[in-house]
């Protein structure tokens, strides 16, 4: 019996297990099925298609043909009269320096989009998270809101006990059953959002996940160095790689029109036979280099690459601009997780009080020693100090999963590694395990760019 006992417990225990799925597993699929990352994934490969493409061109092309003409001759021989051709050439490029400037050029739009990739990558990792924050939180309320309704039913019951013995008047019993019908309402508020928010992580991810998210929340406070910070955002964020290659492109291109001017040489082999009759004999063998040295075109060429210069100099200003607004960014994230740690614990701290006046004001309602007016006072202010203290939460939580963003750190797996770990209790990091993992998750949760 016991060992049946123990197998129930345990396929209730994966079964529970299997329908939970965690920050981790969101990762993983935004990698994998997200529709925009894979359109970037496409995009790559594209890009790396026409680097091959250029690379190719600096290869012997042949050309193998034929021709068939009859033609009708008035003069002696009188008659029709068949000519054929048949031929093979080799052409190839022995010095293009537009086709070189055009394979750098491939080069670097290969970089851009592999820039592009990783941009999209952390901003679809971003709503993703921030979608399965929200689920988590909102998983939350549900369950704070129906333990809220059972507070309200027995409330109810309390009224009405005290009601049948003739201690309070009917409008006690009102206002407890209209509390009851108010916590039932929220509680189907909530669970409505909830789905809704799992609906949109589901789309962003191109799939439809099963179960509820495991989420642990971040409750401690955050060690930061800005200065750290923004050394790490300059190296890491995609979209500045992607500008500063977009600046490499220009240059390129401003060359690519100078060297228009260069020479280029070609060489060609020729191999042909030509008569009057289908297989012709008449063989013919012919080879040449060819060379091209444009060397004046009234100054076009000059003016087009001003004109490509402008483009530079565009190209480098957006650098800067991109330069400033990641910067931006990343104070403006700080601040952010700096003002959330604080609302975060006077939340806390306000659950605390309401938690304890609550109880204190149920005790007295039963003792007869205040009304119900007091006690529905005390028990709205504890539900709006349970959800204030999960939205503290939850804003503390997306502040530090935008640091990461505005960082580049994201992409690095740091902050979605964390949160997979999840703890036993909801608000809590768990703490069993080695002391080495304990110091790993310190380290980790402490956003001084040193968890690369």
């Amino acid at each position: 019996m016991r060992l049946l006992t123990a197998a129930f417990a345990a396929l209730a225990f994966a079964t529970q297990q299997s329908f939970a799925f965690t920050a981790d597993e969101v990762a993983k699929l935004v990698r994998e099925r997200n529709l925009q990352v894979l359109a970037a994934k496409e995009q790559l490969k594209g890009a790396l298609f026409q680097e091959k493409a250029t690379k190719k061109s600096f290869l012997p092309q042949l050309t193998l043909s034929g021709s068939f003409f009859e033609n009708y001759q008035s003069a002696f021989p009188k008659g029709w009269q068949q000519s054929y051709t048949l031929s093979a050439t080799v052409t190839d490029q022995l010095v293009n320096f537009q086709q070189l400037d055009q394979l750098k050029i491939d080069r670097t739009q290969v970089e851009i989009q592999k820039a592009n990739l990783s941009g999209t990558l952390l901003e679809q990792l971003y709503q993703a998270l921030n979608l399965f924050l929200e689920a988590g939180a909102q998983r939350e309320k549900v369950k704070i809101r129906k333990e809220l309704l059972n507070s309200a039913q027995q409330i109810f019951k309390v009224a009405q006990k005290k009601y049948r013995e003739g201690l309070v008047m009917v409008t006690d019993l009102l206002k407890a059953k209209a509390e009851v019908d108010s916590a039932k309402r929220a509680l189907v508020e909530e669970e409505n959002r909830y789905r809704k928010t799992l609906n949109r992580l589901n789309e962003l991810l191109n799939t439809r996940l099963k179960g509820e998210p495991e989420v642990c929340f971040f409750t401690e406070e955050l060690k930061i160095n800005r200065k750290e910070l923004l050394k790490r955002a300059l190296s890491l964020r995609p979209e500045l790689k992607q500008q500063e290659k977009g600046v490499k492109l220009s240059k390129l291109q401003v060359q690519q029109i100078q060297d228009t001017l260069k020479p280029n040489l070609n060489l060609s082999v020729s191999v042909s036979r030509t008569g009057t009759q289908f297989l012709p004999s008449d063989k013919t063998v012919s080879a040449g280099i060819t060379i091209n040295f444009p060397v004046f075109d009234s100054g076009v060429t000059k003016a087009r690459a001003l004109s490509a210069e402008s483009g530079v100099k565009v190209a480098q200003l957006q650098l800067q601009e991109l330069k400033n607004r990641i910067k931006r960014e990343v104070l403006n994230a700080v601040a952010d997780v700096e003002s959330g740690y604080q609302r975060l614990k006077a939340a806390e701290s306000s659950l605390n009080f309401y938690r304890k006046a609550y109880s204190r004001s149920l005790n007295e309602y039963r003792l007869g020693v205040t009304d119900i007016v007091s006690l529905l006072q005390a028990f709205n202010a504890l539900k709006n100090g349970e959800e204030e203290y999960i939205d503290a939460l939850l804003s503390y939580n997306q502040a530090i999963l935008n640091l990461d963003r505005t960082t580049g750190q994201l992409l690095t797996g740091g902050f979605y590694e964390e949160v997979s770990r999840c703890s036993d209790s909801f608000g809590t990091t768990r703490s069993s395990g080695s002391s080495d993992k304990g110091e790993k998750g310190a380290r980790a949760r402490s956003r001084s760019g040193s968890n690369g």
